[in-house]
């Protein structure tokens, strides 16, 4: 069960359709309408959990031999009622949680409660879930976009940087250093446009080196991943915490370098440091020597070689249908 924000380039969609390219099971999928309702009009109402009613789960029960209800993101839960019934069934009920550490406490702890198992891609969660279910550690896997496209590409470099988020002012500052030193940037998410786009580009005098995209899914964002020398990550979540997002895990399949500003230790232990370097990379003050040390990581990413970055067999670009066979093989057997 999961819904689509972003229509068919939304993670959970790519989601779906790694369940749906594995052989061994059949899926049966149901949109709960969570962010838009019949008539293609944006949902504002709902609460941070959403129940999926009684009705639907009638029909799932109804299916021959069912094995699991997956709930994907967006507060996605049962009724307790509901949740009971399908335990006595032996049904299998996973919660794939896609934003924490930011929605553990208003979400993921309360359907963590009822689930057998909880995926998250947020090493930090991992000790506050096991106090209630079985918890898997699972990373972001790649969309099928990339098997058909990016390893046939070899797209011309347009700018030196991608930065993939949304305004904040931090962020702002730090672009203007990076753009006064001359670096090109693309920048893909929401609030530039709308806020700033004339602080950035006006008071350095030239609008060439930065250009915004309010946003961008699928094939259009994988091109200019694949067009960027480098991909900038901004680690901090909304609600102040860090964490390693889904651009970083498309940059790598798409073979872009990886310039962050954090790495937790569990990363660091998975990441190949003489490929990335990250800890090198590693600085937090948002001022001139910050800029100065991007600069200095974006040259050594010049000079090496890209085939050293991680490519489409790596398990840090894992297709959704691999991780998910990794990650959840009690659900494929």
């Amino acid at each position: 069960m999961g819904s689509f924000y972003y229509g068919s380039g939304d993670v959970v969609h790519e989601i779906i359709n790694g369940f749906r390219a594995i052989e061994s099971i059949r899926v049966v999928h149901h949109d709960p309408k969570i962010y838009f309702n019949a008539l293609g009009t944006k949902n504002i109402s709902h609460s941070d959990l959403f129940t999926v009613s009684s009705a639907v789960i009638d029909f799932f029960l109804s299916l021959p031999a069912p094995k699991a209800i997956v709930l994907i993101a967006g507060g996605i839960t049962l009724s307790d009622s509901d949740y009971t019934r399908v335990h006595e069934r032996g049904i299998l009920i996973v919660s794939m949680q896609l934003s924490d550490p930011d929605d553990f406490e208003r979400r993921g702890s309360k359907i963590a409660q009822w689930a057998d198992i909880v995926t998250t891609n947020s090493p930090d969660s991992i000790e506050a879930y096991s106090q209630y279910c079985d918890i898997r550690f699972m990373m972001w896997g790649r969309s099928q976009i990339f098997d058909s496209y990016v390893e046939h590409s070899e797209s011309e470099k347009n700018h030196n940087l991608i930065v993939l988020g949304g305004y904040r002012p931090e962020r702002l500052a730090l672009l203007k250093l990076l753009v006064k030193e001359g670096l090109t940037i693309k920048v893909v998410g929401s609030g530039w446009e709308k806020n700033i786009r004339k602080k950035l580009t006006g008071s350095i005098g030239s609008r060439k080196r930065v250009s915004f995209t309010d946003h961008q899914v699928g094939l259009q964002k994988i091109k200019s991943i694949i067009a960027a020398e480098a991909y900038l990550s901004f680690s901090e979540t909304m609600a102040g915490h860090n964490n390693l997002k889904y651009g970083v895990y498309e940059s790598f399949a798409a073979r872009t370098p990886v310039i962050s500003d954090w790495v937790g230790d569990s990363f660091k232990n998975q990441l190949s440091i003489e490929k990335f370097n990250f800890e090198n990379l590693f600085i937090n003050n948002l001022n001139k020597n910050f800029s100065d040390h991007i600069l200095e990581s974006f040259e050594k990413i010049l000079n090496r070689e890209r085939s050293n970055v991680a490519d489409l067999d790596s398990d840090w670009s894992l297709s959704w249908k691999s991780r998910l066979v990794k990650t959840l093989p009690e659900i494929f057997k």
